[in-house]
């Protein structure tokens, strides 16, 4: 009798562990049944997307590869002064918005500057300063802009756009520009401290002794004249 009850009592239990053991299962079954398909669908758009993103980061490097190998041509043919250059690197620089594209531009700049033909250097160094965020770089680039906006005799847009540039670094250079424009406005005051800021920056010999001469050739007298005059007018009070 008491391993009837026994027997009964263990069947019991295993009956109850199947059915807990079973209940999960059937949950899972059951999500699986309500959901299958909205899983598939997730698990087809995941892997559309990695590959992709795959297929989209090889198609940019691919680019850049032939971007950086066409640069390197058409640079070397607008160096040589071959026919057609200008026209292929102006092709160039619009149509790659990348760091080779504002190389070309960068390039063009040189080109149209060293041919005096200072609207098309502007042109492509405005098109440079659209093609890079880079602090230091931006600031030569509106550098470069600044001088060719003299050549053009347009010293307020030159003072503006120097201006706008970040001059950490650069304090001498644009100083001195600032000099010119100010200058050629005929603001002999304004040009004499901006030179006397550049030589106080400037740590390249070469520029010290060109901002030196424009200091000392501007109209009025000279910053030694000054110093020497005060020193006689010092020698007479006394």
């Amino acid at each position: 009798m008491k391993q009837s009850v026994a027997k009964q009592s263990v069947g019991r239990q295993s009956v109850e562990s199947y059915s807990s053991e079973s209940a999960p299962i059937s949950t899972v079954r059951r999500f699986f049944v309500a959901n299958g398909k909205r899983l598939v669908v997730i698990v087809v758009i995941m892997v559309a997307a990695l590959t992709g993103w795959r297929y989209w980061q090889h198609y940019q490097n691919s680019a850049l590869q032939q971007a950086a190998l066409s640069w390197q041509q058409t640079s070397d043919a607008l160096s040589a002064g071959k026919a057609g250059a200008v026209l292929a690197a102006e092709q160039f620089a619009a149509s790659n918005k990348n760091y080779y594209g504002l190389l070309a531009s960068l390039h063009l700049a040189r080109y149209f500057v060293d041919h005096r033909e200072f609207d098309s250097a502007e042109q492509q160094l405005r098109r440079a300063s659209g093609q890079t965020e880079e602090s230091n770089l931006l600031s030569l680039i509106r550098l470069r802009l600044a001088r060719v906006q003299l050549q053009q005799k347009k010293p307020d847009e030159a003072l503006k756009t120097l201006s706008a540039a970040d001059q950490a670094g650069w304090e001498a250079m644009a100083q001195g520009i600032r000099g010119d424009a100010l200058l050629s406005q005929g603001n002999t005051d304004g040009a004499r401290a901006a030179y006397s800021n550049a030589i106080s920056a400037a740590t390249d010999e070469k520029l010290n002794t060109l901002l030196q001469m424009k200091l000392d050739n501007l109209p009025g007298q000279k910053l030694s004249d000054q110093k020497l005059s005060g020193q006689k007018l010092s020698g007479q009070k006394e």
